[in-house]
């Protein structure tokens, strides 16, 4: 068996259970880099509803061979499967960006759960990107006018 060192919240997350006096909770999280990788890009997809489909067809595209995600994962390679999910990822934004234009809509959000996973702050201006609970103050949101249809 090989010995994986855990990672610096794993470390914090058994430290403050025990000083509590609680039993830690369990990382589901995989550890395996592919299966890491594989993981992410199931989640990129739930987070912008798309179908696994469309990613197996980007991946079939970059050389991957199989007949559904897994094992078109495996057949790619973890540095493949997160150059998906990037893609993934950034056509979904672009998405979200058409239908807000379309129908008139304020940026949508993109949640975080911690400070230490929001981008450097040019680009969470860009993305829309604020932690995920309520601030003290109420956020600045963009009023869009409605624009009359022709």
């Amino acid at each position: 068996m090989r010995y994986s060192s855990p990672s610096l919240c794993g470390i914090v997350r058994i430290y403050t259970a025990a000083v509590l006096g609680i039993r830690p909770l369990a990382d589901h999280t995989p550890q395996d880099h592919l299966a890491r990788a594989i993981w992410t890009l199931r989640e990129a997809l739930r987070r912008f509803e798309l179908a696994e489909s469309y990613a197996c067809a980007i991946l079939r595209d970059r050389g991957a061979i199989g007949p559904d995600l897994d094992t078109l994962c495996h057949s790619a390679g973890p540095q493949t499967v997160r150059q998906v999910t990037y893609t993934i990822t950034n056509r979904g934004r672009a998405k979200l960006r058409k239908n807000e234009n379309l129908h008139c809509l304020p940026m949508a959000i993109e949640p975080h759960s911690s400070p230490a996973t929001l981008p450097p702050p040019s680009l969470a201006a860009r993305f829309n990107a604020r932690l995920s609970s309520p601030s003290r103050k109420p956020a600045k949101t963009n009023q869009r006018q409605m624009q009359p249809v022709p």
